[in-house]
């Protein structure tokens, strides 16, 4: 990497290590309603009160209208406006009943708990500690190595500045902590591109042509996410945030396709690599791919697309993100101390069965979910 030190990756780490502290602040100090809501016909309905008394209240007849003074029509605007707000601090509710109106007065509590919390910082140190270690052990050259390393960086923001609240500290570093968040996520299917045409050596001539594009694309992704976002925080506007989600929903997709592709560049690369060490980095990279990036598409971002929430509870998300830096990282720079041959063979059939039944499922609830709204 030219004219770029490993000192001056290094310091670059630091800063984001500085900003993601922000970040889990603003986690911890995310807020939410002790309610459990639900979209139903375009009507945003309460499930469950969590333990508050509401006089007259019945699953599926209370229909949430504002919240703190805000029109909500979604969970992800009731989270924006809370996202505002600070955890204890009383917010009025506007619900509809049987056709009358009255107003509640809830009690905010914490959004995260702390088992996530834990798993999140436990994750991201993991990052940052493997994607240290191969940009130390590695030339400064190998460019595997750092687009390795700030793929890393950028799963760490996603990480340590997911949506959070933005008023903690303050709303100037909540907005660019939330904008370099976007940015991240916009920025982690260019560097794991880039990373399939360099690793395990260089495949393609015209590969830096291809990264311009991608690049340009991610950027105006990240100023669309980071505009929108801007207007939201500082207007309160649920309308300007539902701007803001056409643009991150966008980008849930860009970084789907580019997973999913990187995955079948790699795929190409093993199955013209030639010496057996570059088809054991491969393996290698494999395991973690079925384990990690493929999970988190399938199980996480198209779900997603479809509904609010992913398949399973994020923590296992986070625990499945795990074995990415691991086995990259081990890809990399150790890639011959354990055999990976034992694992793999078995690895391997079970991963893709799962990886076939999670597609088929994720394309049947995708699909019922247009049907019937």
């Amino acid at each position: 990497m030219r004219g770029i030190s490993k000192k001056s990756i290094l310091f670059l780490d630091i800063i984001f290590i500085a900003l993601g502290i922000l970040g889990f602040i603003q986690i911890k100090q995310k807020s939410d309603l002790p309610l459990r809501l639900n979209r139903n016909n375009n009507h945003l309905m309460i499930l469950d009160t969590m333990g508050v008394n509401i006089p007259g209240f019945t699953p599926e007849k209370f229909e949430v209208i504002t919240v703190d003074g805000k029109l909500v029509s979604t969970k992800e605007d009731v989270e924006f406006v809370c996202d505002g707000l600070n955890i204890g601090s009383e917010s009025q509710i506007y619900v509809r009943a049987d056709g009358k109106f009255q107003t509640l007065s809830l009690q905010l509590i914490p959004f995260y708990g702390n088992l996530y919390i834990i798993i999140s910082a436990f994750l991201c140190i993991l990052i940052l500690t493997v994607s240290v270690i191969v940009i130390v052990k590695r030339p400064v050259e190998d460019k595997s190595a750092w687009t390795f390393h700030l793929e890393m960086l950028t799963v760490y923001c996603i990480l340590a500045m997911t949506w959070g609240s933005y008023v903690h500290p303050n709303l100037t570093l909540g907005i660019l902590i939330r904008i370099i968040f976007s940015s991240a996520y916009s920025f982690v299917p260019v560097f794991f591109v880039w990373f399939t045409f360099v690793f395990p050596k260089e495949k393609w001539r015209k590969t830096e042509q291809l990264i311009i594009i991608l690049t340009l694309f991610a950027l105006t992704l990240s100023f669309g996410m980071g505009y929108s976002f801007f207007k939201a925080a500082t207007e309160r506007s649920p309308t300007w945030f539902n701007i803001y989600e056409s643009w991150f929903d966008t980008c849930r997709v860009f970084s789907a396709l580019g997973i999913i592709f990187s995955v079948l560049n790699l795929s190409h690369s093993y199955k013209f690599a030639v010496e057996e060490s570059e088809r054991r980095k491969l393996r290698w990279i494999f395991l973690g791919a079925l384990i990690g990036p493929l999970s988190f598409v399938f199980l996480w971002q198209i779900p997603q697309l479809f509904k609010s929430s992913g398949l399973i509870p994020e923590e296992f998300i986070l625990l499945f993100t795990a074995a990415i830096p691991l086995t990259f990282g081990f890809s990399i720079v150790r890639y011959h101390t354990f055999n990976i041959d034992l694992l793999f063979k078995r690895s391997t059939v079970y991963g893709t069965l799962l990886l076939f039944i999670i597609a088929v499922y994720a394309i049947l609830v995708g699909g019922f979910t247009i049907l019937i709204g």
